[in-house]
C-alpha cells in the first residue's frame, strides 16, 4: 500500500467514526509522518515525493468522506512541518553534544600539553575532527530533509491551488533558517580557543572539512 493509499484509508476510518475528527486526524498525521520520516531516512526515499503523497491521501480521504477539506489539510501540513522540525532538531542536538564533548576533551588535553595543540594526542584531535564533521553533515542533511518537505508542499499547493499551504511552506523555511543560525552560533563556540595555536588548528580543521 502506498503512503497515499494508507493516509486516505486512515482518514476515511477516522471520519467514519465521527468523533473528534479534526483532532484525531492531526494526531494520526503526526504519528504516521514521524514514522514516514524515519522510513525515508533509512531507505533514502525522497521526502519531497512522500510529502506530496501524504497530503494527497489526506485530501482524498476527506473528499470521499464528504468532510471539510481546507482547514484539516492546512493543520495536517503544519503538523508535518512540526514533526519534521522536531526530528531534525533532535538529530542535530545529539551530534552537537558529541562535538562539544570532543571539544571539552581537546581543551583538557591542551591544558596538560607543554607545547599546546602540537602536544595533543592524535586520537583526541581525530575525534574532534570527526565529531565536528558529523555535526556539519547532520545539520546539512536535516536542512535538506526540511527543504524536501517544503518542496513537496509547494508542489502540492501549486497543483491543487491550495494557497493556504504556503504558510506551512514558510514555517519550513523558518525552521531551516533557525538551523542555519544555530549551526553558526555553535560552530563559532566549537572553533574558538584562547590559545593561538589551538585556534588556528580549529579553524584549519573547519576549512578542511568544508572542502570535502
Amino acid at each position: 500500500m502506498s503512503y497515499k493509499e494508507r493516509m486516505k484509508a486512515e482518514v476515511e476510518a477516522i471520519v467514519a467514526k465521527g468523533k473528534d475528527v479534526d483532532a484525531n486526524i492531526i494526531t494520526m498525521v503526526k504519528n504516521d509522518f514521524k514514522q514516514i520520516i524515519a522510513d525515508c531516512k533509512k531507505s533514502g526515499t525522497s521526502l519531497k515525493n512522500v510529502t506530496y503523497e501524504t497530503l494527497d491521501g489526506i485530501e482524498e480521504g476527506l473528499k470521499v468522506s464528504g468532510y471539510e477539506t481546507k482547514k484539516v489539510l492546512k493543520e495536517s501540513a503544519d503538523a508535518m512541518v512540526e514533526v519534521t522540525k522536531k526530528s531534525s532538531d533532535a538529530i542535530i542536538e545529539i551530534s552537537r553534544e558529541t562535538a562539544q564533548k570532543s571539544k571539552d576533551a581537546l581543551n583538557e588535553e591542551i591544558s596538560k600539553a607543554k607545547d599546546g595543540i602540537a602536544g595533543v594526542n592524535d586520537k583526541i584531535k581525530d575525534k574532534m575532527q570527526a565529531s565536528y564533521a558529523d555535526f556539519q553533515e547532520k545539520t546539512d542533511a536535516q536542512k535538506a530533509h526540511l527543504q524536501d518537505v517544503a518542496d513537496g508542499m509547494k508542489d502540492y499547493s501549486i497543483e491543487k491551488s491550495h494557497h493556504l499551504l504556503s504558510q506551512s511552506v514558510d514555517k519550513t523555511k523558518d525552521a531551516i533558517n533557525n538551523i542555519n543560525t544555530s549551526f553558526k552560533d555553535h560552530s563559532k563556540a566549537l572553533l574558538e580557543h584562547s590559545k593561538e595555536g589551538a585556534a588556528n588548528w580549529l579553524h584549519s580543521l573547519a576549512n578542511k572539512i568544508k572542502k570535502h
